[in-house]
């Protein structure tokens, strides 16, 4: 299953490439060739190598999209109002996040590697331990990893894994939102980006929604607003990929002229699955992975000019996410 060194890296570092292009950029024009599907990038991919390779990014999605759901808990109740505008997130990872170790016990090694490996010969027809260690997706792109075959604690085999693709601390989700509120106190969001079919890597969907509600007109004494809320959102490309984030949140603010403050707390899960053929064995490989993240203290600050709401938040869980926005409307 790890017959080549680059061929693993270069498949990788294009199919999570491949990820953040079609969710960041979608309308981009990728140029591709025989090898830029997403089928043929998994081939030779593990699944136990990818999954703990690529955890990071997977981790960071779900928190990145649940973050800044609202900006204030101030809903009217007999008013209409309406934006469109945009949200920019960014996770901040763990150390731990940017270097990984697995250990698969008790495998036979025939389900593991390609008969064209050029290790088939001492592993075939064996059983053992797989043990993987190595830099992450998000890990030093001057480090290797290993990759290293074990039977009754002897070390058969010795394989370079993946180097680090992208040393940084913050992965980045931008998303495009709009609302419509104001009555009885409810709100409406939704994010949406219209389908786009990028040839071999499928017709890519992303969509989200959310409601929520503030009983400010039925306290109207209270010294807060305080409003409730959920959200669920959803990316897929082709049959090859599906991820969701759902939120359930509360939130207060109070404002002072252009200045509203506001914070809240929320539950939360999040989950990617990713389904591909391995062609050389001819298995089907599903490697599905939930995000780390239950819930999360929300601290933020809001500008509201006329048509124009600036707003900055800090979010606190298992993963700390930062993010802004800018909302056209009233």
């Amino acid at each position: 299953m790890y017959p080549l060194r680059h061929s693993i890296r270069n498949r990788v570092a294009c199919l999570v490439i491949g990820l953040l292009a079609v969710h960041i950029f979608p309308g981009l024009a990728l140029a591709q060739d025989d090898n830029s599907d997403l089928q043929s990038l998994l081939q030779d991919v593990g699944a136990e190598y990818a999954e703990s390779y690529a955890a990071p990014f997977v981790h960071t999605f779900g928190p990145n999209l649940n973050s800044n759901l609202f900006h204030t808990a101030h809903i009217p109740w007999g008013k209409l109002t309406f934006g469109i505008g945009f949200k920019a997130t960014a996770a901040s990872l763990n150390e731990d996040d940017q270097n990984f170790q697995r250990v698969v016990r008790g495998i036979e090694f025939d389900d593991y590697i390609s008969p064209s490996s050029p290790f088939y010969a001492d592993l075939n027809g064996r059983s053992g331990d797989l043990v993987m260690a190595g830099p992450t997706i998000f890990g030093d792109p001057d480090t290797d990893g290993t990759i290293q075959f074990y039977s009754d604690g002897l070390l058969l085999a010795e394989i370079d894994g993946i180097p680090g693709l992208i040393d940084t601390k913050f992965v980045p989700t931008p998303v495009p939102e709009l609302f419509v509120g104001g009555i009885f106190g409810l709100k409406a969001t939704l994010r949406y980006l219209p389908e786009v079919d990028l040839s071999d890597y499928g017709k890519v969907k992303f969509r989200g929604y959310g409601l929520q509600w503030s009983g400010a007109g039925l306290l109207p004494e209270l010294p807060v607003d305080l409003m409730a809320g959920f959200s669920r959102q959803k990316l897929e490309i082709g049959d090859l990929l599906e991820t969701t984030a759902d939120s359930y949140f509360i939130g207060a603010s109070k404002g002072f002229t252009v200045l509203t403050a506001y914070a809240g707390l929320a539950v939360e899960s999040s989950e990617m699955t990713i389904s591909y053929e391995f062609e050389d064995l001819g298995q089907d490989i599903e490697i599905k992975v939930d995000g780390v993240q239950d819930n999360r203290g929300i601290l933020g600050a809001a500008f509201s000019f006329p048509f124009i709401t600036i707003n900055a938040e800090v979010a606190k869980g298992s993963i700390t996410t930062y993010s802004a926005g800018v909302m056209f409307g009233m």
